[in-house]
């Protein structure tokens, strides 16, 4: 390296300017992938904080477009710091609730608060129960 008066300096400027990039090839992919990838192969860069952001970013909106309760548990489970996590939260419960009470029965709303007993639809769920079963009046 002293031949080619290569020391540690140029060694680091040349790794910052691959890492740049390899981050603006990324950035027009704009994949969940991508990002992971470039975090994978680039762990030193200085774009890793935003490429972690946008990669929870793709993430959440790929959960958005699928839209069902399952993508949301997904992005939960992969990205629970993400910023987007309480609305991803928020959507899965919402989700999860629609889903799995969607027929209306009395035993299905018993059967989820059972399951799902810290579900924020608690009051909504409870208040089924009750009209369900005095509907008919008796004691």
């Amino acid at each position: 390296m002293g031949r080619f008066a290569i020391d540690s300096v140029t060694l680091v400027g040349l790794r910052k300017k691959i890492d740049s990039v390899a981050f603006e090839a990324i950035r027009t992919t704009n994949t969940e992938q991508g990002y992971i990838t470039f975090l994978d192969e680039h762990p030193l860069a200085e774009q890793k904080a935003e490429a972690i952001t946008l990669r929870n970013e793709v993430a959440f909106q790929d959960a958005v477009k699928e839209n069902t309760y399952m993508a949301f548990l997904q992005f939960l489970n992969k990205y629970p710091q993400a910023g987007r996590a309480p609305e991803a939260r928020q959507k899965y419960d919402r989700l999860l609730y629609e889903a799995l009470t969607n027929d209306k029965r009395l035993s299905t709303f018993e059967n989820f608060l059972r399951l799902h007993p810290e579900t924020p639809f608690r009051k909504e769920i409870e208040l089924n129960i009750f009209e369900q079963t005095t509907m008919a009046g008796d004691a």
